[in-house]
């Protein structure tokens, strides 16, 4: 029997952005879609993994609760959030929003996890597919395998994948994390953040209950051996590690230059440049323009997709702009030194609020921000 080649919708891209773009199409009837992935599942991706309230309930639209149905842990079983500026302890947050880690701290269940949801109901998942061209005319993908035919494409392959060429993202942070087991039996899960590590970027290292995650997000520079770096950053942590379990990737620090292309294709996830330039969290970006394509197919409007996704948008360009200060010494200061003695509250508010929940967006929480710290302002 010959394999169908024709769909309505076809996705590029099996990751979170591509598996739940294909799970908000099935929720609005549109079950003619096919997801073609370059790698075989399961695989390992080099990222955490955390999971923020926002976008729990973002999976939860779907019918799906991987909290449930994995082995996930919540913030609220850890010791709290310690944030530490050049080694030195700076706040100890303790955020009332929900944030989940596997706790084998990688996404590889998770991934698959979502895979396994798509064929649940009845959405072709094709592996180790390599995409050779894209015909836009004529609507046509030929791939390793076979040529396909499209009405809708979804580009979901992230910031290195076949889109890259359309997307021209040249905003690329560096992130590399290494994940191990612990032999502590009795040490409880915490998260640690680290700034003054690297320069435009922060570090991390934080434990569930047997696994190890550390990591950190720095600005691309060809002369650094960052797999020796993080080795060394661990060893001041307390650990040994083999730089052979080291895994990196490039993370986008803003938005793509074309969101969509041909009035049939559109942009998602990494591949959009929709991960944060200050938090590098993009698991929520994902997910959101990932619904917001599903809408754009279902009206038949792809314009709908550029307005369904300008809060991302927004956010991302505010961000790329406060990451070339944020991470200089004097604002570390002025955060941890003044802001943070002033408004003790603030930054936990702000992290539960804009990051966890997205209660509201960056910009208004950070003019918010200065028009509290402003000494000339009018009390009330």
């Amino acid at each position: 029997m010959r394999k169908k080649n024709n769909f309505e919708v076809i996705i590029i891209g099996g990751g979170i952005a591509g598996t739940t773009a294909a799970l908000y199409l099935e929720k609005q009837g549109i079950k003619d879609v096919v997801i073609l992935e370059k790698a075989k599942f399961p695989r390992l991706k080099p990222c955490t993994g955390l999971i923020t309230s926002a976008a729990y309930k973002l999976l939860l639209e779907l019918n799906i609760d991987p909290i449930k149905d994995l082995n996930y842990l919540s913030s609220h079983k850890n010791k709290g959030i310690k944030i530490f500026y050049k080694e030195k302890l700076k706040k100890e947050m303790h955020p009332q929003a929900e944030l989940f880690v596997l706790e084998e701290a990688v996404r590889y269940n998770f991934d698959d996890y979502l895979r396994k949801k798509t064929i649940e109901r009845g959405i072709s998942f094709q592996e180790k597919i390599k995409i050779n061209n894209i015909d836009f005319e004529e609507k046509l993908i030929s791939t390793s395998k076979t040529t396909y035919k499209y009405k809708y494409l979804i580009f979901a392959d992230g910031i290195n994948g076949y889109s890259a060429k359309y997307a021209d993202i040249k905003e690329k942070n560096i992130c590399l994390e290494a994940v191990f087991k612990t032999e502590d039996k009795n040490e409880k899960p915490f998260y640690y953040l680290y700034f003054g590590e690297t320069e435009q970027g922060y570090a991390w290292f934080g434990r569930t209950l047997q696994h190890c995650t550390i990591g950190f997000s720095d600005k691309y520079n060809s002369k650094i051996d960052y797999p020796a770096k993080l080795v060394a950053f661990a060893k001041k942590r307390g650990y040994e590690i083999d730089q052979k379990i080291v895994r990196g990737a490039f993370t986008p620090i803003a938005i793509a230059k074309n969101l969509t292309l041909h009035d049939q294709a559109m942009l998602i996830g990494d591949a959009a440049g929709i991960t944060n330039a200050l938090t590098i969290e993009g698991i929520y970006g994902a997910i959101f323009s990932a619904k917001q394509a599903a809408n754009a197919i279902k009206q038949d409007d792809i314009t709908l997709y550029i307005k369904g996704i300008d809060p991302l948008i927004r956010e991302q360009k505010t961000a790329q702009k406060l990451l070339k200060r944020f991470f200089k010494p004097i604002f570390q200061f002025l955060m941890w030194e003044v802001y943070d003695r002033i408004f003790p509250h603030h930054i936990t508010e702000g992290y539960d609020k804009i990051i966890l929940e997205k209660k509201y967006s960056m910009d208004q929480a950070f003019k918010q921000a200065i028009k509290k710290f402003n000494p000339f302002r009018k009390k009330k």
